[in-house]
């Protein structure tokens, strides 16, 4: 049973690894990087927490417009009912 649910999860991502290649080729981005969540600092006492916490972040800041998620997710599902 894990061993289908990990070839589940790994055929999605390259599904997803492979439209997202094809929707940033088509609005011309040449690199694509993971953006995290805002972090929170609630449970950070020390500097050297938060300076760890942001050294392990890929993103720190990004204009909204560059985020390729809702097309991403609008193109899987467009193949997705065109395979059916």
């Amino acid at each position: 049973l894990n061993r289908e649910r990990a070839l589940r999860v790994e055929n999605m991502y390259k599904k997803m690894l492979a439209t997202i290649g094809r929707v940033a080729t088509a609005e011309g981005y040449t690199v694509v990087l993971f953006k995290e969540q805002p972090v929170r600092f609630n449970n950070v006492t020390k500097p050297e927490q938060m300076n760890a916490v942001i050294q392990v972040r890929k993103v720190l800041w990004s204009a909204p417009n560059l985020d390729l998620t809702e097309q991403v997710i609008l193109k899987m599902d467009a193949e997705y009912r065109s395979s059916k």
